[in-house]
């Protein structure tokens, strides 16, 4: 499924809010793919070293990319159906550098004026 999951999205219709070539959607969707058919440790790893390292998450900044909304889904059906365990741990591994993460400026997912504060789910 996921490879089928893949190709269903529109990839260049996604933002690369850098337009650094390395952050480009369409790399998210090559790296997803070669993971999903990875078969060696070797391949597993540079599958997810290229998401790591921009356009899904870029693990240094603590920035996630506006293609982790469309890659996420395919990333929990390959940590739910991935055909190995290695896939499984480098799925899972990545959402939660997604989640560890923040967006770029203009592409969070709440709209608030200039210098306002995003809203928090917590009281105090």
């Amino acid at each position: 499924m996921s490879l089928d999951a893949v190709g269903a999205v529109n990839w260049s219709a996604i933002p690369n809010p850098t337009a650094h070539p390395s952050d480009d959607p369409e790399r998210v969707a090559h790296a997803l793919r070669r993971l999903t058919v990875s078969t060696t440790a070797n391949e597993t790893g540079d599958a997810a070293s290229l998401l790591a390292g921009g356009g899904f998450v870029c693990s240094h900044a603590g920035m996630v990319f506006p293609a982790a909304y469309a890659a996420t889904p395919i990333l929990l059906d390959l940590v739910e159906h991935g055909r190995r365990t290695r896939i499984k741990d480098a799925a899972l591994g990545l959402l939660f550098d997604a989640l560890c993460s923040l967006p770029p400026a203009g592409h969070n997912r709440v709209d608030t004026p200039p210098y306002q504060p995003v809203p928090s789910a917590v009281t105090r």
